[in-house]
Formats: structure tokens, sequence, C-alpha cells
């Protein structure tokens, strides 16, 4: 899903299971500005589904 859903940014795809154990519901990033350029500073934007959450527990 890479549709505008009235907000500024695109919702972006999926996230990976790398980032989104941390959630319970489904995340969404769209990457603003990659890594690796010249500031080396990755800047994404993250939507979530109603009902997604943070998990609250410490690993």
């Amino acid at each position: 899903m890479n549709g505008l859903d009235n907000g500024i940014f695109p919702r972006g795809e999926k996230m990976s299971p790398e980032l989104s154990h941390n959630f319970i519901g489904q995340a969404y990033l769209h990457m603003l500005v990659p890594g690796g350029n010249a500031w080396n500073c990755p800047i994404g934007n993250v939507t979530f589904e109603p009902g997604c959450r943070k998990l609250d527990y410490v690993a």
C-alpha cells in the first residue's frame, strides 16, 4: 500500500519484521531521507493503523 490517506506523506510500505516486532498491529514506513546520504541521518515517517500500539515490555 503506497497511497495517500489525507496526510502530508504517503503511507509507505509495511514495516519489516525487524522493525515491527515492537508493535501490535500494522505500521507503515515512508523514508523521507534514506541512510547513507551526505548527512548520514536517515529520516522516515511512520503511519499506524487504528489500534496499533507499542508493546510494553523490556527485552
